[in-house]
């Protein structure tokens, strides 16, 4: 596994930044409120689809704690002794989330968040980080 801290401020950002999710009843921030750990962090190569990664087996977490207004903190452990944090404020008004010029997708459906951003990058062994799509799936505690 070849997962830098570095990837982890991108996710990081990306949950912290969300700027839409939808579901059937039109989510809020509010909506969110509650902690929040990645059950699976999927890298998948955008050139071989067969190609993944579940990076949460191999060790790696992610928590996201949103307080009630929508303040939200995280925490991303990749699994090599690298670990980072953030905090912000999480707002909604659609389906895509948009951080520093990145687009996610984000779905919520009860206790279960999807979020997918098909321009990442991830090293699966070639010793370069390659054209990879993220998708991370959470579950409110």
């Amino acid at each position: 596994m070849n997962l830098k801290v570095g990837n982890s401020l991108v996710l990081g950002a990306m949950l912290i930044s969300l700027v839409g999710c939808s579901d059937s009843t039109g989510l809020t921030a509010d909506d969110l409120e509650g902690t929040w750990n990645a059950t699976s962090m999927v890298f998948t190569n955008n050139a071989n689809s067969a190609e993944s990664v579940d990076v949460v087996p191999m060790g790696a977490s992610f928590t996201m704690t949103v307080a009630a207004g929508g303040s939200v903190s995280t925490v991303f452990d990749d699994g090599q002794g690298g670990t980072s944090s953030d905090s912000g404020t999480l707002s909604s008004d659609g389906s895509s989330i948009t951080i520093g010029g990145d687009t996610f997708q984000a779905v919520r459906s009860g206790d279960q968040l999807t979020a997918t951003n098909a321009n990442e990058s991830y090293d699966f062994g070639s010793g370069s980080d390659e054209a990879a799509t993220l998708v991370v799936s959470l579950t409110r505690q």
